[in-house]
């Protein structure tokens, strides 16, 4: 009986030790990904095509479109919708930030790689200026 516990105590531990390694894999691959954006980055505006909660309150769906040389790229990223502060008055308030604009910060040597700042949605493009940072970010 002991021995049994012991052998199930340690396929827990090996468990436990396989799911923290692809947390801390996934997290490095991400933050490279990130850091390889910025370094290579270049920004451009991107247009919210739409917003979508799933029919739950846990995530929110994002898409945005952008443009590189005439080349349309989508992308859709999952927001934690606790991070008010993202939406200045766009999701909270009644209304969502489908048609809004967005600044996006792409990679030149691999435009499909994006990161998007939701910190400020637009109503337009004009008498706006691009981010000088990377704060803000997704």
């Amino acid at each position: 009986m002991k021995k049994i516990n012991k052998l199930r105590f340690f396929k827990e531990i090996i468990a436990l030790i396989v799911v923290l390694l692809i947390i801390i894999v996934g997290y490095y691959l991400n933050e490279r990904k990130v850091q390889n954006i910025q370094k290579d980055g270049q920004f451009t505006f991107g247009y919210i095509e739409g917003v979508d909660n799933g029919g739950n309150e846990f995530d929110l769906s994002i898409k945005y479109s952008y443009s590189v040389q005439g080349d349309l790229y989508d992308r859709t990223i999952e927001v934690d919708p606790s991070d008010k502060w993202h939406f200045k008055g766009c999701l909270w308030q009644g209304r969502d930030c489908s048609g809004g604009y967005v600044w996006v910060l792409y990679s030149k040597s691999n435009p499909e790689s994006s990161l998007v700042n939701l910190d400020q949605i637009y109503g337009d493009t004009l008498n706006t200026i691009a981010p000088v940072n990377f704060n803000g970010f997704y």
